[in-house]
Formats: C-alpha cells, structure tokens, sequence
C-alpha cells in the first residue's frame, strides 16, 4: 500500500494548516515548534504524555497528529478513537481534521504522483471524535444484543429529578433525619434539618456520581458503615438503600447518566462483546486528560491496552493548571501520574511532550499568567514536576495594558463596566494613557467585531443570591440593558428556571389546563414549598390569561373542561410536550429570545426524561368532557411529580451544554467553568465585586479555611477505592482548586484583560469599623504558611492601570 513520506506531508500540512512541521518547510528553524513537531511525527507505536498549556495549539497538533496516522502511517479511520471533555471541543476536532484532511488529499490527488485507490475512498466521518459519553453510547449502541433497547444518557439535573421520584419519595430517605446528618458531615447544606425532597435527590445524584466515578466497593463501605452504627452510619446506609432502589428502576430501562452509560460501557468492554472493535483498535487521543476520573481512566487503559496489542499507542493532552472539574468526580493526579500509572499497568512507555508556547494571548496577559501560577510556592507541588514555563508564541503582537475597574460598591462598579462597554460596543475608540506617558487604543474590529467579543467570567453568575440579594450579574445587565441603545446579554443560568416569568407563565398556563382548581395538585404530597411555588405559577398564569388574546383563554377553559377541539368518541393520549409548545405560541419571547429557547430546551429536556420511565411516560389521558377521569387524573398527577414538582423545587436547571453555541449579538456573562475551552479579545474577570461588606466570608469562595464538601467527600468515599487517598489535605486541595479555577479565567484573554471588583480587592482590608483581611486567591494571596513570608505579592495589584 503506497502512503505519504513524512518530507511530502510536511509540505501539504504547511500549504492546508499553515503549521511547519520540519526544517524544510518552516524555511526558519526558530518558526518551528518543537512540542507539536514530536507529537504529530512520533511513530504508531509510541505513547504521548502531552503536557499543553493554554493556547498552546493542542487541537492542532492533535488534528495533524491523526491525519499523519492516516496519509503516513496509513491507518484507518476506524483504527482511531479521539475523546474530548466537551461537544464544542469535540465539534472543532473533526471540523479541522475534515478541513484539512480533504485539502490534503486534494493536494495528494492532483500530484500526478501514483497512489494508492485508498486515498480517494478515505472517509474522514468513519473517525470516532467525540466526548467519552458519546462515544461510549454509540459503541454500546453498534454492539447491543439483539432485541436489547438503546442505552439513553440524561443530563444531570433531569437524572436528579428522576432520583427525586424514583429514589426519594418510595424510601426511607424521604423523611430520615439521620440522612441528613450523614450529608451534613460531607459539607452538604441541609438548611438546619429543612432539606426538602429535591435537595435530597440532588445531594444523593451527586453521591452516586462519586461512587460510580471512584469506582467505590459499595459492599465494603456498607459492611464498615454497619459496623460502626454511629448516626452518620445510618444515614449513609439509607442513602445507598436509596441509590440502590433508583438504580434498579433506571437498568430496568437502561436509563444512565453521564458515569452510570460509563459504567456500563466499562462492564461491556469487559464482558468480550467488543472484542471485534478492540482486534481494530490502534490509535487513541485522549484530550483534557487532567479532567479524567478513575471510572474513565479505567475505560481508556483498557482501549489502550488493546491498542497496544496491535502494535499501537495513546496519546492523553492535558494541563494540570487547568483542572477544574474536581467537583464532578474528576482527579488531577491521574494526569500527573499518567506515566508512571500507565507504565504500572500495561508496560507502556509514554514519551513526555511539552507544548508551552502561547498563541492566543498578547505577551503581558502571558506573563501574568505565569506568574499568577507560579507565585505560591505550597501550590508547585500540587503541579507536574520541572513543568516548563508558559511563554509568548509571537502571534499576538498587541501591546495593551492590563486594566483594573475597581469601585466602593457593585451597583458604582456595575455603572462603569457597563459604560466602558457601551463605548466599546458603539465602535468607539477608547483612549488611555499607561504610566509610561505611552497613549494605547482600546476597539473592537471595525469589521468583524461584536458584542459577543466581550465575556465577563463570574465565581457564579448567578444574578440574585440564596438569599435573595440583588448580585453583581443583575446590575451589570441592568447598566447594559439601559444603555441607548442597549446591550443585551446572555446569561441563561442566571436566575433559576422556576424564577423566570416567562417559564413560571407557561407552566401555570399548563397546570390550569391540567388541573385548573388545583385539585389533583392538593392530594399529592409534594410539600409545602413546592406547592406554594405551582400556586403562584398559577395565579401568575391567571393575570397573564386575564390580559391575553381571546383564543389561548378559549384553550385554557377547553383544556381544563376536557372540552375537545373536533369530535372525540373516547379518550386519547396527548404528550405534555405537545400541551407546552401550543401554549408557547402565546409567549412570544420563547420565538424571540434566545436565552427564553435556553429554558424552554431545559423544561422539555425534563418532559422528555418523564417519558422514558414506568407509568405514563410524558403522555396526559385526555377523557372528553370527564375532567375527574380516573386515568386522567393519574396522568396529571405523574406530571406533577415528575416535571412541575423538579422544576418547583429547582432541580432543574439550564445544562452547559445547552450553551454551546454562544450568541454573538449579545455580551457574554459565563462561570469561569463555562468558559473553559474558549477565547475572547476582551476578557473581564470579576476579582472581589461582592468584597466589601464581608459578604465573601465564605471562604470556599477566596481563601478557604478548610476541606469543602468536596475533598470531604474524596476523603470519605475514596478509603474504599483503588484510587487511594489524596495527597495533599483538604485545605490545600481547595487552595489549589482556587488557583487553577482563576488561571483559567485569566487565560481566556486574547488582546484585553480586564480585573473588575470592588475596591477592597485592591486593600485587602474591608471598610467597617473595625477593618479585617479580605484575602483572595484571585487577587494573588498565597496560602497560609507558604513561604516566602509575604502572602500578597499583588499587594495593590500595582501591574493593572486603573480605569
């Protein structure tokens, strides 16, 4: 079989990807990136450790990477698995190896040279690129026993209100106080005894997750908890009980989450029923490896292990700096560890690559973010050992200064930000001087530019506290909403969806066609809470239909009555999702807002996972003019329970990957895990807006004082894992947590890095009458006891001109 010379592919890659990948073709030996050189050259059978800092062109290299394993080395598609953590991630993968894998082969093609009839066959969409949850899911499709149905994954908020109805309300965990005790010693809030039935699913989905994820011997960890017979104890063994009996009702169907479809793909690899696909395996990427769990770490050694066997390799990308998904399950120190793991396990050799050099950032915005991961020492050995500096790529020649916004309070704060971007957005062109008398032009691209080139990056975006306190988000929405004209923003998760009145309209419209005086509702035993909360969507829908066109009044009374539209002998099923998008057609925001499809996609992704369980499945018996049907009334009453009640209780919320796309029209206000993976030219980072009353006392949040709820629980669950015990103690991991979490969001910036907070960020030290530390790892504070002596190196954060 004829294949591509390393010499000739070099040549392609430069003229399609514009990427030189040897001295020949770089023409300047000091244009050449030796990191993406080794990994796209290393031979089919040697393992990459990938080291990639951000910005650092990991997706290049890991698209050329496989096109060289398919034109040089003359592997085939499906041969090659690549995960990523993300759809967006993923996405991007295969849209480039497709790009410029077809314009390599056009290039090969039009040679005149004589070749091989596999190149013009070759098909780029045979390639597994994908999450590990999809990639999972389509394997356990492809080799499914005959007659067995289709595993379906839901998202984790829809799983928690699956737990919620399948879980919670049929156990003792409903009403066990000593449950409670058991959560409240993991760090979980239970609002003093007063967690309520979706608190509880919530709390018992993400004890599930660990489990699963830590791969947990549940029959020791039972066995030691019955042991001991300590209050905790009990608690402990009522939430397995509880898991246990959900668990069974979810495999009856082959419903999974995200680790339950991981779980079993694992089984299934190891049953021999993918022994075919794993004879053909040869190559596997794996990307964002310092999110990986023990569960997926299991699944890939595994894949690897089989490519190994057919003369094959893995190659894992990762940044232990930017690790931020501990709270899922995910263990940094498997990445860090990967060489000596795998090395352990399956004899594989795994060469070490650095890819170091940042192509995204301009070169101040690079140095800070160096130093900012490098100033506390405590936090260099939580990170891979002698790991090379992050330098500037000298791409990004732009020269503007870091900026800091800081004001004495968020609504003053919010005024300025708000204004600065209205200039921005309006193609003004925003003058400042720098301390060295130099005059630096702040614009978006007069061509291409939009709002959607500004994000502000949030601990939470959230835009009202637990408590009901206006937060910055609202504020900065409000400013820009008031601007002339105005600048709208996309924030879908900022308020929960039961808080939206566009939401809380359309369910109350539903509830009065189902259950139009609340009858069915009171003999349900959902809760005070939950019931006032569908009362008030009620009496909200009531005022709204009061004022509303004649024909959705006329479908109410119909829908209420049983009342049919055309004849009907006998009664029928009708899906409530079929019910919600009718009534949608009066509530044109959902036509016109994109952040209103946001919830609309989250209510129905909740409708969509009803239908998949025992009982009524999503669909309402519509008894013609018998509002008090028998049947009928019973299929009311299982919506309730499984859609309105999860979303009254705020179980339901808007996913993250409901937010892959992001609107350009808008400014985005996204998590700092939101936006992990993207890039904006202007990034603002809220350092401190909520600093200074105290408010931030929350240490988790700043400085930590301690283990949070979840190191707390690595600490507890992970005594009865292989995995091990951590290595560092609770307080340092969330220290480092911290750390990593703002390294990423520093990061993000490609021309213009913003610091934004209130002004104690700049002190440290509040205003009242007796003034206190307001430190923040975000603000540059090291940890207690870390040497040097000096905890604040920022101190002032004297490297930022003030706007």
């Amino acid at each position: 079989m004829r294949t591509v010379s390393w010499e000739r592919f070099c040549e392609h890659a430069l003229a399609v990807a514009r990427v030189p990948l040897s001295v020949r073709t770089a023409r300047n030996a000091d244009r050449l990136n030796r990191g993406q050189v080794g990994i796209v050259s290393a031979s089919i059978d040697e393992s990459l450790f990938v080291i990639a800092g951000p910005g650092s062109g990991k997706t290049t290299a890991s698209a050329l990477r496989i096109l060289k394993l398919l034109f040089v080395d003359g592997l085939e598609p499906h041969e090659i698995i690549a995960t990523t953590f993300t759809r967006r991630a993923a996405a991007v993968l295969r849209s480039r190896i497709i790009e410029w894998g077809e314009g390599i082969r056009a290039r090969i093609l039009n040679s005149g040279a004589p070749l091989d009839q596999r190149f013009e066959r070759l098909d780029f969409n045979q390639l597994r690129v994908g999450t590990i949850d999809s990639i999972a899911q389509d394997l356990l499709n492809d080799f499914r026993e005959a007659g067995a149905p289709r595993p379906t994954p839901v998202d984790a908020h829809v799983f928690a209100a699956l737990m919620m109805a399948d879980g919670v309300r049929t156990t003792a965990a409903a009403n066990s106080r000593r449950m409670l005790t058991f959560l409240d010693s993991l760090g979980f809030n239970v609002y003093g005894g007063r967690l309520g039935l979706g608190g509880r699913a919530s709390a018992l989905v993400e004890i599930r997750e660990r489990l699963i994820n830590d791969r947990v011997d549940r029959v020791a960890l039972l066995t030691d908890a019955q042991r001991r017979g300590t209050d905790v104890d009990v608690g402990l063994t009522r939430a397995l009980e509880a898991i246990r009996e959900f668990e069974t009702a979810m495999r009856e169907r082959e419903i999974f989450d995200f680790a339950g479809l991981n779980e079993y793909f694992l089984e299934v690899l190891a049953s021999g029923r993918m022994d075919d696909f794993l004879s053909q395996l040869r190559f596997i990427l794996v990307d964002e490896y310092q999110d990986t769990n023990f569960l997926q770490e299991s699944i890939y050694f595994r894949l690897a292990d089989a490519a190994r066997r057919n003369s094959g390799s893995i190659c894992v990308v990762g940044d232990d700096d930017q690790s931020l998904y501990r709270f899922r399950g995910a263990t940094v120190e498997l990445f860090a560890g990967f060489r000596e793991r795998v090395r352990s396990r399956l004899g594989i050799e795994a060469v070490e690559t650095a890819l170091n050099k940042n192509y995204r950032s301009t070169k101040r915005i690079v140095q800070l973010v160096d130093e900012f991961v490098r100033s506390d020492a405590c936090f260099q050995a939580a990170r891979i050992e002698r790991k090379p500096t992050l330098v500037h790529g000298e791409t990004n020649a732009g020269e503007l200064p870091l900026i800091g916004m800081f004001e004495d309070g968020e609504a003053l704060l919010a005024q300025q930000v708000a204004a600065l971007i209205g200039r921005l957005v309006s193609g003004a062109r925003v003058q400042i001087g720098d301390r060295r008398s130099g005059r630096h032009t702040i614009m978006l691209d007069p061509e291409r530019g939009s709002a959607g080139d500004i994000a502000i990056l949030f601990d939470s975006a959230s835009e009202y506290s637990g408590a009901g306190r206006e937060r910055f988000p609202l504020l900065l929405r409000r400013g820009l909403e008031a601007l002339d004209p105005p600048i709208l923003v996309f924030n879908p998760r900022g308020q929960p969806l039961k808080k939206q009145t566009a939401v809380r309209r359309l369910l109350g419209l539903a509830l009065l066609c189902l259950d139009p005086g609340g009858s069915i509702q009171a003999t349900q035993n959902i809760g005070n809470a939950i019931a006032t909360e569908l009362g008030e969507w009620r009496s909200e829908a009531t005022t709204f239909l009061a004022a509303g066109p004649t024909p959705l009044r006329r479908f109410v009374s119909n829908w209420g009555a049983r009342r049919p539209t055309r004849p009907l002998s006998r009664s029928t099923n009708v899906s409530l999702a079929d019910l919600l998008y009718k009534l949608v057609t009066w509530i044109p925001d959902f036509q016109d807002d994109v952040e209103h499809l946001a919830w609309l996609e989250a209510i129905m992704r909740a409708v969509s996972a009803a239908s998949l369980l025992r009982g009524f499945r999503g669909e309402l018996v519509f008894a013609p003019n018998a509002p008090g049907d028998e049947l009928g009334t019973r299929s009311v009453s299982d919506a309730i329970w499984r859609v309105f009640s999860p979303i009254a209780d705020g179980v339901i919320e808007v996913e993250e990957d409901l937010l892959e796309t992001l609107p350009r029209n808008r400014v985005n206000f996204l998590t700092i895990h939101q936006a992990k993976g993207l890039e904006f030219p202007i990034t603002i980072v809220d350092v401190g807006s909520e600093l200074g009353d105290g408010r931030v006392a929350k240490a988790f949040k700043r400085y930590p004082a301690g283990a949070e709820k979840v190191h707390l629980m690595e600490d507890y669950f992970r005594r009865f894992s292989d995995i091990g015990l951590p290595g560092r103690s609770g307080q340092d991991r969330a220290f480092d947590d911290l750390t990593r979490k703002y390294f990423v969001a520093f990061s993000r910036a490609q021309d213009l890095l913003i610091l934004t907070g209130h002004t104690v960020a700049t002190t440290g030290l509040t205003r009242a009458k007796r003034p206190k530390p307001m430190e923040s790892v975000a603000t540059g504070w090291r940890r207690p006891g870390c040497a040097p002596a000096d905890l604040w190196p920022w101190r002032g954060l004297p490297f930022l001109l003030r706007l």
